[in-house]
């Protein structure tokens, strides 16, 4: 498989783009963001204000963030949720100028199962993605949400 930038595996940029959006499930913060500084690299991280949310399973297991729940242990709405955020980045996320957009508005979002407070967690993750890319020169951002799309059409439940 080509690799689409040096430095940066396949699996390391999936994980980038999903476990903001699917995993990392905060309240946003309306601001600027907070500067985050990795290896030298600067970039803004615009989901500044974390929640403290503790996700159970069916067996009661705790989980900091909802993806880390094993698809066989989640809940029917947890479930819910995930299917509606790979819908919402399959179909409604495009690339234009080499830069994340979101396409569908809080309404078409929330027609989709996204609920309402996941909406601008969405955005911000956007913001904070185009941010990262910017900071570490990444300029195939389409070929790169041609790999996630690939790999999400097979997992919406």
């Amino acid at each position: 498989m080509k690799r689409i930038f040096t430095g940066h595996t396949r699996v390391q940029l999936m994980l980038f783009l999903l476990c903001p959006i699917a995993l990392n499930f905060l309240n946003s913060c309306k601001g600027e963001g907070k500067k985050i500084t990795v290896n030298g690299v600067t970039y803004t991280n615009y989901n500044v204000k974390a929640k403290d949310t503790t996700y159970y399973d069916i067996k009661n297991n705790k989980y900091k963030f909802l993806g880390m729940i094993p698809d066989s242990l989640r809940t029917s709405e947890q479930q819910k949720v995930i299917n509606a955020i790979k819908d919402i980045l399959l179909n409604g996320v495009a690339v234009e100028n080499n830069k994340q957009v979101l396409k569908f508005s809080k309404e078409e979002c929330a027609a989709r199962g996204l609920p309402a407070n996941y909406y601008e967690e969405l955005k911000n993750n956007i913001r904070t993605n185009n941010s990262y890319f910017e900071a570490y020169g990444i300029k195939d951002v389409a070929g790169m949400k041609a790999e996630q799309d690939s790999s999400l059409k097979g997992q919406i439940k």
